[in-house]
């Protein structure tokens, strides 16, 4: 459930960078650095995907809690912006 949730996630900020970004070639790496980034940390998004996690909740929530915060942050920011500053 995790792991499907983290992809949806990671499509919908691909998508957003496809909005913020006009060109393609800038949103397949732009989406791989932040997922690099996220998974070379000390608290790395990868201790939640691994299946038979050994951390505990005290280490995996707030892992959780970020991600997904950094991933909406994302989408709210690219909503803004497409919305407000690109208006027909």
């Amino acid at each position: 459930m995790v792991t499907s949730l983290f992809s949806g996630f990671s499509g919908i900020v691909g998508v957003s960078f496809s909005f913020l970004f006009k060109k393609n070639e800038y949103v397949y790496p732009s989406v791989f650095m932040l997922c690099f980034l996220l998974a070379s940390r000390d608290d790395s998004l990868l201790f939640l995907l691994q299946p038979f996690a050994e951390y505990d909740y005290d280490v995996l929530i707030p892992i959780f809690l970020l991600c997904i915060a950094l991933f909406v942050l994302l989408w709210v920011i690219s909503y803004i912006v497409e919305v407000r500053y690109r208006e027909v």
